[in-house]
C-alpha cells in the first residue's frame, strides 16, 4: 500500500467517528471503551500527529503496536485504534 492509500485510510477512519461509536457501543454492550490514540496520548503528553511530525511515522506505529498489544491482553473491551493500524503489516497480538 502506498503512502496515499495510507492516507486515505486513516482519513475515513477519522470521518468514522471512531470514539463516539466505540463509547455507544460499549454502553449498549455493557464493556469498557479503549482508545488507543488516548492512551497514547496520557503516556506521552503528545497527541498522534506530533509524534509523527517529531518522530515519523514508523516510530509512531511501533509505539501504537505496542500500546495495542497490552490493551488486547484485557479480553471483553471496545476498543479504538488508529486508521493507520489496520494497514500495517505487522498485525499486534496478545502476548
Amino acid at each position: 500500500m502506498n503512502k496515499s492509500e495510507k492516507y486515505t485510510s486513516s482519513r475515513y477512519a477519522r470521518k468514522w467517528k471512531k470514539t463516539t461509536i466505540g463509547k455507544k457501543l460499549s454502553s449498549f454492550m455493557n464493556k469498557d471503551f479503549v482508545d488507543v490514540d488516548e492512551i497514547i496520548y496520557k503516556e506521552n503528553k503528545s497527541r498522534p500527529g506530533e509524534i509523527i511530525e517529531k518522530h515519523g511515522e514508523d516510530y509512531f506505529r511501533n509505539l501504537e503496536t505496542l500500546v495495542l498489544e497490552r490493551v488486547l491482553m484485557k479480553q471483553g473491551k471496545i476498543i479504538a485504534t488508529g486508521g493507520g493500524l489496520v494497514v500495517r503489516d505487522e498485525k499486534p497480538r496478545p502476548h
